[in-house]
């Protein structure tokens, strides 16, 4: 708290921290609007897009691969991890929305 008072003694800095502390309130409303939206096409996305990635450590054969992916055959090699911008739970679909 003192180095508040002590940044509020010049006259510049004491109007841009009025200025911070009425516009704090725009600011939050904004960025809860944003998190909203942020949930929102989450959401969709592991609607539309949840799953469809198959996982390399299932050990998928010609017979056993998904129907959606049998004439693409997606795999990963053993030693690489699959992509993490998925949308198979709800936080990786909000990091990969974040990352967009």
């Amino acid at each position: 708290l003192r180095g508040l008072r002590l940044l509020t003694s010049f006259k510049l800095t004491a109007f841009l921290l009025k200025t911070l502390k009425t516009s704090a309130s725009s600011i939050l409303h904004l960025g809860l609007l944003v998190l909203l939206f942020i949930f929102a096409f989450a959401l969709l996305g592991m609607e539309l897009f949840g799953g469809h990635f198959p996982r390399p450590h299932r050990n998928y054969t010609k017979a056993t691969y998904p129907a959606v992916f049998a004439g693409e055959m997606i795999v990963w090699p053993p030693t690489e991890q699959p992509p993490r911008a998925n949308f198979d739970s709800l936080g990786e679909s909000i990091l990969s929305v974040f990352i967009v």
